[in-house]
């Protein structure tokens, strides 16, 4: 097996304490991070002094990567991924992976043309909760109706932010937020 050398491409909340945490802990090669932010350098102490640092995605930002992990804005995914896939890259997008099927097709025929395959990741059925609720789902006896709904730690997104704008984030963080919910549900019901 190759090893992974990854281009970390995104900024915010789910880049800074959920990705790079976990490609840390597992002593991911994290060859260059592709952050708009002026804070990016800074904003990952446990990265530095190891990965080359971007404002944008260039040849450059991605030289010497084979896999893109992708979590920018929703908006940029498939522009992104597109071009990540273009320079020979495998791909893992943070849901979602685009914003319409003629996206989606396009990106799966990206994918087919240049042999670099693409993922996208939904990990809300693979947190401890949601495992623990899915192994006791014998127990419960026959599920006949479920309903799900989530409360945010840190609540709403900032207003007038991308993630509340239904032009960048999938209709905004309701049906952004409502992946992770129909997620979870599916896979209570074993589905």
């Amino acid at each position: 097996m190759i090893e992974p050398r990854i281009a970390l491409v995104g900024a915010g909340w789910v880049v800074r304490n959920v990705w790079a945490p976990l490609l840390v802990q597992h002593n991911a090669h994290i060859v260059s991070v592709i952050d708009p932010q002026t804070d990016a350098s800074t904003a990952f102490p446990a990265l530095s002094p190891g990965p080359r640092w971007h404002r944008c995605m260039s040849d450059q930002a991605l030289h010497n990567c084979n896999l893109a992990l992708i979590c920018s804005p929703n908006v940029h995914h498939v522009q992104q991924a597109l071009r990540a896939m273009g320079q020979g890259l495998h791909v893992i997008l943070e849901k979602p992976a685009c914003l319409s099927s003629a996206d989606a097709e396009q990106l799966i025929r990206c994918s087919r043309e240049t042999g670099a395959e693409l993922l996208v990741s939904a990990a809300a059925a693979h947190r401890s909760d949601v495992r623990a609720m899915a192994a006791a789902r014998g127990a419960l006896g026959t599920l006949h109706c479920i309903d799900v709904s989530w409360r945010r730690r840190r609540g709403v997104p900032r207003p007038g932010s991308w993630f509340t704008q239904a032009s960048q984030a999938l209709a905004g963080s309701g049906a952004d937020l409502g992946w992770h919910l129909l997620e979870v549900a599916l896979h209570a019901l074993d589905y």
